[in-house]
C-alpha cells in the first residue's frame, strides 16, 4: 500500500464491479430460466462497459493490444448469430447470451490493460470469496437452513443441480489453491479457508465429473507451481527403476478410482454413453455447419427415436434412455449445432487463451479453465448460465497484457469502449420488459383455471408468447390453456413449435390428447407412437394407444389388446401408484374386450 490509497481505490471499486457480474447470474429474478437471469447480468455487463469507457477517457497512452484470441472471440460470435434461425425462436437466450459474452470478454479486456493489479492481485481474492459463499450455501441446504433450488436433491447451491453446483466450485478452486501458494498473512489464511469449504461440500454433491476435474487440476498447480517437472527428472536419472514402480501403482490406483466412480453411479454412465452415441448418429449427417443453433433437443429426440425404432437399441440402453435436454458432452452438442467449425474455433480459442496463462504463469487461471474443460467432457457447463460468464472473465486475465499482439492505439480503444456501450445499452433496453413478462405470465397462470377471466388470461398469454418461444415449460402451459378452452388447433399449433424446443415426450403425448378430441385419430396415432419411441420404457405412450383404439370412431380390438399387453407385461424402472391404475384399467379393459368377443 506505499504507493497510498489513491493508486489502489480504483482498481478496488472495478473489482467490486467485476465480483458482482461474476455473482449477477445467482440473483433469484424471476423464475430460475436462463432468459430471465440474462437480466441481471446485463445491467452488470453495462456498468462493466461504462467503467471500460471512463478508464480510456482518464488515460492519455494506449495500453490495450488487440490479440488472436480477440479475433477467435468475434470469429466464434459471429458464426453463431449467422446460423441461428431468428423466425423459430428456439433459442433466443443463447443468442443475447453470446452478445453479452462478447461485451464482457472486450471490456475485460480493456479494464485488465489499464489496471493489471486486479488481474495479479484483487481477481482472486474476489474468487477466494465466492470460493467460501458458494460452499456456504450448500451447507446451509444441506442442514436444512436453505431451501435447495431443485426438490428432489438436498444441495444444489444457487443451481438448478449439484451437477452445475459442483463443476462451479471445481472451477473457482485451482485459483484458491495456487493464490494459497503464493500469498501470505490473512490473504493465505482466506485462500485455505475457500478450498477447505469446497473440499468439504463437494463430497455431498456427488459429482463425479467436478471429482475428476478438481483432482487433475490439483495434480496440475502442484506441478506447476512447486516445480515437481526438474525434481521428477532428477529422480528419474537416479532411480528409474522406482519411477516405473510409482507409475504402475498410479495406473493401477486409476484404474480402480475409475471402477468405484463407474459403479456409484453405473446407470448415469451407461445413460451418457447412450446420449453420445446418438449424438454421433447426428453429427454425421451434418458434420461441418451443424444442424442449427437451438435445434440440439429436436435433432437429438428424433436419432433416439430412430435408434429404437430400427430396434438396435438393448434393454439396458431402453432403461436408462430419457428425456435428454443436453448432450451432456458440450463439445459434442457444440458440433451437433455449429458443426465442426464452430467447434474448431472454440477449441482454437481456448487453446490460445491458455497458451496466454502459461507465457504470463497465470497457473491458477490456466487451472481453472482447465477444469472447465475437462468438467465440459461430461457435463452441460456451456448451457448454464454462470459457466460462460467465468470462464469468459478467467479466459480475460489470462490473454491481457501479454507482451506480443497488435497496439491499439487510443482512438481506436475509445471507439471500441464507446461501441461496447452502445450495444450494453441496448440489451439493458431490450431485456428490461422481462419483470413485466413475469408478472404477465405470473397472472396468466394464476387465473388459467378461473372462470370469467378468459378473455384477460388469453390476452396475457399472446403478449408474452413472442418473448417467451423457446420455454417449452410456457408453451406446454399455453397450449394446456388453449386445449381446455376448445382450441384445439391452436393448442397443436402451439405444441408443434414446442417440440422444436424439447423431446420431451410428454409434448408429444399432450399433442395426441387434443388431437384425439378434435376427432383426428390418425394424428393421435402418430403422436402417441412416436412418444412410445422416444422412450420405449414408459407405459404412458402404450396405455393412451389401448385407449385410442377402443374408441368406437378408431376402434381395432386386436391392437388395443396388444397394446393393453405390453402395458401389463412391460419392465420398467419405477413402479408407482399411476402405473398400477392403468395396469388395473388395462386388466379391465382385457376382459371386456374379451367379453364382447
Amino acid at each position: 500500500m506505499r504507493h497510498g490509497l489513491k493508486t489502489y481505490l480504483p482498481a478496488v471499486v472495478i473489482s467490486l464491479v467485476i465480483g458482482a457480474t461474476l455473482w449477477s447470474p445467482f440473483i433469484p429474478f424471476a423464475v430460475n430460466d436462463n432468459y430471465f437471469r440474462l437480466y441481471p447480468l446485463s445491467i452488470s455487463v453495462l456498468l462493466l462497459c461504462l467503467t471500460s469507457l471512463l478508464l480510456v477517457l482518464l488515460s492519455k497512452v494506449a495500453k490495450f493490444h488487440f490479440i488472436l484470441a480477440d479475433g477467435l472471440v468475434f470469429a466464434c460470435t459471429l458464426y453463431v448469430l449467422l446460423r441461428y434461425d431468428y423466425s423459430q425462436h428456439l433459442a433466443d437466450w443463447s443468442i443475447i447470451n453470446v452478445v453479452l459474452l462478447l461485451l464482457l470478454w472486450f471490456t475485460s479486456r480493456i479494464i485488465f490493460s489499464f489496471q493489471p493489479i486486479i488481474v495479479k492481485t484483487l481477481l482472486p481474492l474476489v474468487i477466494a470469496l465466492m470460493g467460501c459463499l458458494l460452499p456456504i450455501w450448500g451447507m446451509l441446504q444441506l442442514y436444512g437452513w436453505a431451501k435447495p433450488e431443485h426438490l428432489l436433491f438436498h444441495i444444489t447451491g444457487p443451481f438448478f443441480n449439484p451437477g452445475p453446483y459442483s463443476g462451479y466450485l471445481a472451477l473457482l478452486f485451482p485459483v484458491c489453491l495456487y493464490g494459497f501458494f503464493q500469498s501470505t498473512g490473512w490473504i493465505k489464511r482466506l485462500f485455505t479457508l475457500s478450498f477447505l469449504l469446497m473440499i468439504c461440500v463437494l463430497p455431498a454433491a456427488m459429482s463425479r465429473s467436478a471429482w475428476i476435474a478438481i483432482a487433475i487440476c490439483l495434480i496440475w498447480v502442484m506441478f506447476m507451481t512447486k516445480n515437481w517437472k526438474v525434481s521428477l527428472q532428477s529422480y528419474y536419472r537416479k532411480s528409474r527403476i522406482k519411477i516405473l514402480g510409482i507409475a504402475i501403482i498410479g495406473m493401477l490406483l486409476i484404474v480402480a478410482a475409475g471402477i468405484f466412480l463407474y459403479q456409484l453411479k453405473a446407470d448415469s454412465v451407461r445413460g451418457r454413453l447412450f446420449i453420445w452415441k446418438n449424438c454421433f448418429y447426428a453429427i454425421t449427417e451434418e458434420p461441418f455447419i451443424g444442424h442449427g443453433i437451438g435445434r440440439f433437443p429436436a435433432v437429438y429426440g428424433k436419432a433416439q427415436a430412430d435408434y429404437f425404432t430400427a430396434g438396435q437399441a438393448s434393454l439396458s440402453e431402453e432403461r436408462v434412455a430419457g428425456y435428454v435436454e443436453y448432450a451432456f458432452n458440450d463439445y459434442l452438442q457444440l458440433t451437433l449445432e455449429g458443426g465442426l467449425i464452430l467447434l474448431a474455433l472454440t477449441l482454437a480459442w481456448g487453446i490460445s487463451v491458455f497458451r496466454c496463462g502459461l507465457s504470463k504463469q497465470r497457473y491458477g487461471y490456466c487451472g481453472a479453465l482447465l477444469a472447465f474443460a475437462i468438467f465440459a467432457l461430461s457435463s452441460y457447463p456451456l448451457q448454464v448460465l454462470p459457466f460462460g460468464v467465468i470462464v469468459v472473465v478467467l479466459g480475460a486475465a489470462c490473454s491481457t497484457t501479454r507482451i506480443c499482439g497488435y497496439k491499439s492505439s487510443r482512438n481506436y480503444t475509445l471507439a471500441l469502449a464507446v461501441l461496447l456501450c452502445i450495444i450494453a445499452v441496448i440489451g439493458v433496453w431490450k431485456l428490461s420488459k422481462l419483470p413485466l413478462i413475469y408478472k404477465q405470465w405470473e397472472y396468466a397462470e394464476k387465473f388459467s383455471n378461473e372462470k370469467g377471466y378468459y378473455d384477460i388470461t388469453l390476452q396475457n398469454y399472446q403478449k408474452i408468447y413472442p418473448y417467451l418461444q423457446s420455454n417449452y415449460l410456457f408453451l406446454m402451459e399455453y397450449a394446456r390453456f388453449l386445449g381446455d378452452n376448445a382450441h384445439l388447433e391452436e393448442a397443436c399449433e402451439v405444441l408443434n413449435h414446442a417440440k422444436l424446443i424439447s423431446n420431451n415426450s410428454k409434448i408429444w403425448l399432450l399433442q395426441g390428447i387434443y388431437y384425439e378430441m378434435a376427432n383426428k385419430y390418425v394424428l393421435a396415432e402418430s403422436c402417441y407412437k412416436y412418444a412410445s419411441k422416444i422412450l420405449p420404457m414408459r407405459l404412458t405412450p402404450y396405455y393412451m394407444l389401448a385407449k385410442l383404439y377402443c374408441n368406437p370412431r378408431f376402434l381395432n380390438k386386436k391392437k388395443a389388446e396388444e397394446m393393453a399387453n405390453i402395458v401389463l407385461t412391460k419392465d420398467i424402472k419405477i413402479n408407482s401408484q399411476r402405473t398400477d391404475n392403468m395396469r388395473e384399467e388395462m386388466r379391465t379393459l382385457i376382459n371386456k374386450l374379451n367379453t364382447n368377443n
